[in-house]
């Protein structure tokens, strides 16, 4: 495996991915986990402690499409007249009246509002009950009185206004077929005083003289099915011709309105108005960001920019608004116009057609009359006039008819009866909101780990041998975790025992592969660092050098480079002075600061106490000088050196030695510290070997490499 001699910082890979999950659970559920029961406990309590109760009253409407009275063949548009029937109930038309009164007002969800109406508008639910004609008006509320009190006055209100429509409706109906009734009514007198005269003049008999009878038998009519059909297209006609004047005397009372909710739906569809709302999203997005990380954004003269350019774009929304909605109310004025002008030419359409079709019959009748009379004279005449006069009054009497069912049963085009009547609700839609509470809770749950989670992601923690190689670190080995002394008998002290001898074996495999690796051939000291403190260079550093000693057999010392933190005198049990502080300020001899009483190959350097800047003891190359002394004596140095990113002299100690190995913790160091650390360490002549990645969990270790130890009893060392 080759040194590292690279002298770029790779660049991070920040993606977020799995792996970061995983290390955020496993190194905060212990935290996390307590925390998102406790909020989210306290979520769903607020939740049921602010819960107000909602009411809901409803009603239950038929609405129901009847055949037209004028023509009972046409098909009714149910469809149409049940959207039509919605859309009026919401309108400002029905609604705006009730808007006024102190009652409704009064109700909690109305209360401030400024544009009641739109708002009751809104809330007013409507639909169909399954897929019956019921429909189901319901309004909630806080207040059960309120909710009941909206539902019944729009009901009220909605079937006084149907009614009254209805009643008029009926009434105009009503004069149409009036008119019809009384020019048939003449024209049937006249028909009557003309078959009279033609019966006395051919046979001296008056048929409308009581007892009267007809001396002769009528003649057979050659154009009876021509004058049945020509009877029938007359009274298509007829209707038609009210059917017009019905429409024509509609539009020209009523006046369309268009509901706000239909101007507002369309001028938020308008491609000016997104765009706008998009600029001023954007703008906002800006200021939300660039006020997060500025100190003092107010006085930032871009900041102020932005809030001006925001605040003229938010300016030009209402006149816009109020542009569109103008525009718009237009086009919808035209295009209902356009509808019912529409409506009417086809009606008008349809009369003409008839009217042709009805001249080309009078035509042949004509003709075949004209032709029978050669035959028949006068006889043919008398017969067609008895027909027609069949006509006249069976139409008569139709239009009678129809006069007489909507004035005795007030039948019309659509009918509305209240199926239920609107009843105060004594149970709130929800005792308990679980959906909220759940939702509330969920959410509250998730935000200790997504904190847990968004922390890994942002510090990135070295936490596999994966990760360092796929960011361009070399690791040379794997090192477990040195599990705590546990008193105790069983499982457990067993446990901690084949912990131990892990890491040493660990430790072992580490100082194998320095041994034998080509490339680290003729190294004589190491430099054990790390990039932050706390990362276990230390516990490596006196494993390794106990490792070494054991193996070889040979003169190994250890040295305590960490002046300002020393820890290796706790270790081994020994004096902290003199040491390495007091050789390089030349206040003890070298000799006499090395203990030696620990073991016969195993020789400590302590740090000593340090009185000086440490810059001032190592920066003029005296601990080179040192270390080729000490070369003289012993084969194998291991030097404890301080964190590389927070103290600096440990660039002049990895320097001066033969190599170094950069210590990582797992779950601890970040990958940015460790990047940094190596970089320094290249850039400053270091001589990198490598990675060890440090405190592997037994478990993982063991599965991963497997478990083969030495049970016998080792040589002291």
């Amino acid at each position: 495996m080759s040194v590292s001699q690279s002298t770029t910082t790779p660049a991070l890979q920040s993606q977020f991915n799995i792996h970061t999950v995983l290390v955020a659970l496993r190194r905060w559920w212990r935290i996390a986990v307590p925390m998102s029961v406790l909020l989210a406990a306290g979520a769903v309590a607020a939740v049921y402690l602010l819960h107000k109760p909602i009411y809901t009253a409803d009603a239950w409407l038929l609405l129901t499409e009847r055949p037209s009275i004028l023509d009972p063949k046409a098909r009714p548009e149910s469809q149409r007249f049940i959207q039509n029937q919605m859309e009026f109930i919401r309108s400002e038309r029905l609604l705006g009246p009730l808007a006024s009164k102190p009652a409704i007002l009064s109700t909690p969800e109305l209360v401030g509002k400024e544009d009641v109406v739109r708002e009751l508008a809104k809330r007013i639910s409507i639909k169909p009950r399954g897929q019956s004609e019921i429909y189901v008006i319901s309004f909630s509320s806080q207040s059960p009185e309120k909710a009941e009190l909206v539902v019944r006055e729009v009901v009220n209100a909605y079937l006084t206004f149907n009614t009254r429509l209805e009643s008029e409706q009926d009434a105009r109906i009503i004069r149409l077929l009036e008119e019809q009734r009384a020019a048939r009514y003449e024209e049937m007198i006249q028909l009557r005083e003309v078959v009279r005269t033609l019966s006395i003049d051919l046979t001296g008999v008056d048929p409308y003289r009581a007892g009267a009878e007809e001396a002769d038998k009528p003649a057979t009519n050659p154009l009876a099915e021509l004058q049945d059909e020509k009877i029938r297209l007359e009274i298509d006609q007829d209707i038609l011709a009210l059917r017009i004047k019905l429409e024509e005397e509609r539009q020209a009372n009523e006046d369309y309105q268009p509901t706000d909710r239909e101007i507002d739906a369309l001028v938020e569809s308008q491609e000016s108005y997104i765009q706008l709302q998009a600029r001023i999203r954007a703008l906002q997005k800006k200021e939300a960001d660039f006020k997060r990380v500025a100190k003092n954004p107010e006085e930032n003269a871009y900041y102020k920019q932005l809030q001006a350019e925001l605040q003229a774009l938010v300016a030009e929304v209402e006149p816009l608004r109020n542009h569109l909605r103008e525009g718009i109310a237009e086009t919808l004025a035209r295009n209902q116009a356009r509808s019912r002008l529409q409506v009417l030419a086809e009606l008008k359409q349809q009369y003409a057609l008839g009217k042709a079709r009805l001249d080309v019959l009078n035509q042949k009748f004509e003709q075949g009359m004209a032709s029978a009379k050669k035959f028949t004279g006068d006889t043919l005449e008398l017969e067609f006039r008895k027909a027609k006069l069949e006509q006249v009054t069976k139409t008569h009497d139709q239009i009678s008819e129809r006069i007489l069912a909507i004035t005795t049963e007030q039948r019309a085009p659509s009918r509305v009866d209240l199926f239920k009547e609107p009843s105060r609700p004594v149970q709130p839609d929800t005792l308990i909101p679980i959906k909220m509470a759940g939702f509330a809770g969920g959410i509250a749950f998730v935000v200790p780990l997504a904190l847990a989670v968004a922390w890994e992601h942002l510090f990135r923690r070295v936490s596999t041998r994966k990760q360092l190689e796929e960011n361009q670190l070399t690791v040379i080995g794997e090192v477990t975790a040195l599990p705590s002394r546990q008193r105790g008998k069983g499982f457990r002290r067993r446990s901690s025992e084949r912990g131990v001898l892990l890491f040493e074996e660990s430790v072992d495999s580490l100082r194998t592969y320095l041994s034998l690796g080509e490339s680290l051939d003729g190294i004589r000291s190491l430099a054990i660092t790390s990039a932050v403190s706390g990362e276990g260079k230390t516990s490596l550093a006196c494993q390794l050098a106990v490792s070494i000693a054991r193996a070889t057999g040979e003169p190994t010392l250890l040295i305590d480079g960490d002046m300002r933190s020393p820890d290796l005198h706790e270790v081994f049990g020994v004096e902290l002075s003199p040491g390495l502080a007091e050789v390089m300020s030349d206040e003890c001899p070298l000799e006499e600061a090395i203990e030696t009483g620990f073991n016969d190959t195993l020789h400590i350097l302590t740090a000593g106490r340090l009185r000086k800047n440490p810059h001032r003891l190592l920066g003029r190359g005296e601990f080179k000088s040192l270390l080729k002394k000490l070369g003289e004596t012993y084969r194998h140095i291991v030097i404890d050196t301080p964190p590389v990113l927070p103290a600096s002299e440990s660039l002049v100690l990895a320097r001066s030695a033969d190599a170094a190995v950069l210590c990582m913790r797992r779950d601890y160091t970040r990958m940015s510290q460790a990047q940094d650390a190596q970089a320094r360490m290249v850039a400053s002549g270091v001589r990198v070997v490598g990675v060890v990645l440090n405190g592997i969990p037994i478990q993982q270790y063991a599965y991963k490499y497997g478990s083969y130890l030495y049970t016998g009893t080792p040589d002291a060392v």
